[in-house]
């Protein structure tokens, strides 16, 4: 499955956890940066436009990501989100606070 075939829902989710991986170690950095732009351009402009809009209206909040992150349920789409997230999440070295929110994904996806 590629980014552009996830749903809206699916895509929603993913800038959640994207928007809480980004912030998690309080630090911005370039790779960081790089990866989201990368991740805008597997999604297609469109797509992440609308998911980026919709994530606006929702709490900025580890719980809601993971809640929006419990409702991918199809297994493909979990893969393909759960690489993006890897992917940026060790664009600038893996700290806990990032590995704290990839576990609570891999949490809810086991069940």
């Amino acid at each position: 499955m590629t980014p552009r075939e996830l749903t809206i829902d699916e895509a929603l989710a993913l800038i959640c956890l994207v928007r809480q991986m980004v912030v998690a170690d309080g630090v911005v950095s370039v790779a960081e940066l790089a990866q989201m732009h990368e991740i805008g351009g597997k999604l297609g402009a469109d797509m992440y436009a609308r998911a980026a809009d919709l994530a606006e209206h929702e709490p900025p909040t580890v719980e809601n990501s993971v809640a929006r992150a419990a409702t991918i349920t199809r297994k493909e789409a979990q893969e393909c989100v759960w690489q993006m997230l890897t992917d940026l999440a060790s664009a600038d070295g893996l700290d806990d606070t990032e590995q704290d929110l990839l576990n609570l994904v891999q949490e809810v996806w086991s069940h």
